[in-house]
């Protein structure tokens, strides 16, 4: 398999059940709170210091604040779009930013929030013969369901079958400005990758057809999903705060296609996916259809049409980072080499926030492994405090 998720048992497996074990969860020392959100980091700045004591957190908008004390160190874990929304309420990020919502500010520190990367991705949707589509898994009506139900049953009985679907069950990493792939046309594509022979496209089959991340309407049928993904998009987003209420969600503003080069790139996506769909054996197994939410004519439109197509399209792939970047502090940076927030005494930020750059690849297994050596850092830290 490329890649999974799925366990032995046909479960998805995650960082809560593969490290939050019924063992661990056991521990004397650890208090997991449930359904409870961080309001904010409290800060004693006497004497100049600006020392993390305690975590506010609250279960309502309207109900009672808890406080927690700290012995030794905050650790705000809560990913690119909410670590640097903890940060700002706390004080700490643009004084510009802080000032708008009466936020008092505890240390000014310009990268939080900034520099937002994500990867965008441009799906189209064919239409294909019998046996080569579980569209059926989420069905509602009809046979269909009736195979979804037949589905789900084998998955009870013994672990297996379409329910284990990792969704994502076919993947090409490609270079847009690769000669054998492509033929000339009007883009000067400049190389954003991250080294000689590294991706800036992946290129996804999904056996299932959908729009909208699942919630837009299909055509009936057995469809498939193909995708192509900007790897390395020179487009910068921003995080910023909405309003001081920490249980009102912060604005995200991806900037998505901000950069021409990002549209080119994608655009090149588009006709490698094209050029797969019409090519053998795949070409074979296509089931021709001309209803207009299917994307059997996408080969007959222009570049410039292409590109009206990856604006209208463009949706994310859910993998945010960068927002509490690592990099020096003239730099926009917002954590050191060791995870520590600049300026502050005892606070690390850990998790897919702190990538200097988004990698050119999903984004999971880094972030598992920014865990890892963060663990690591804290623990010879603390041995070498003692």
């Amino acid at each position: 398999r490329l890649v999974t998720y799925i366990d032995e048992a046909g479960r998805r497996v995650t960082t809560e059940s593969a490290y939050l074990t019924p063992d661990v969860l056991k521990r004397p020392n650890l208090k997991v709170a449930i359904f409870s959100q961080v309001t904010k980091i409290i800060f004693d700045t006497t004497g100049g210091k600006k020392k993390a004591v305690g975590v506010e957190f609250a279960r309502k908008k309207n109900g009672p604040r808890y406080r927690v004390r700290v012995k030794k160190e905050v650790v705000v874990a809560a990913g690119a779009i909410h670590s640097p929304h903890i940060l700002l309420l706390s004080g700490i990020g643009p004084k510009d930013e802080l000032d708008k919502h009466n936020i008092p500010l505890v240390h000014e520190l310009p990268g939080v929030g900034k520099h937002l990367q994500d990867h965008p991705v441009v799906n189209t949707r064919i239409s294909v013969k019998p046996g080569h589509s579980i569209q059926y898994i989420a069905a509602t009506k009809g046979l269909a369901l009736f195979k979804m139900i037949g589905a789900f049953v084998k998955w009870g009985l013994t672990g297996g079958g379409p329910m284990t679907t990792n969704v994502t069950e076919v993947a090409a990493f490609i270079r847009s400005d690769d000669p054998k792939l492509f033929s000339k046309d009007k883009y000067d594509i400049k190389d954003v990758t991250s080294a000689p022979g590294a991706p800036d496209l992946e290129l996804i089959l999904v056996p299932i057809g959908f729009t909208a991340h699942g919630h837009g309407p299909v055509p009936s049928g057995e469809l498939i999903t193909m995708g192509a993904i900007l790897l390395r998009p020179e487009s910068k987003g921003a995080v910023t705060l909405k309003s001081a209420d920490p249980f009102e969600a912060p604005i995200i503003d991806p900037h998505y296609l901000e950069s021409p080069n990002d549209v080119a790139i994608l655009v090149r996506g588009l006709k490698a996916l094209i050029k797969i769909a019409k090519t053998e054996p795949f070409a074979s197994n296509v089931n021709q259809n001309s209803n207009p939410l299917l994307d059997h004519d996408l080969g007959s439109l222009s570049d410039d049409d292409l590109e009206k197509e990856v604006r209208k399209r463009v949706e994310t792939l859910y993998h945010p980072t960068s927002t509490c970047r690592m990099a020096p502090l003239e730099e926009e940076g917002v954590v050191n080499p060791d995870l520590k927030v600049y300026g502050l005494e005892n606070v690390r930020v850990v998790d897919a926030s702190i990538f200097p750059s988004i990698v050119a690849g999903h984004t999971a297994a880094p972030t598992i492994a920014i865990g890892e050596k963060a663990a690591d850092i804290i623990k010879a830290a603390l041995a070498a405090a003692v």
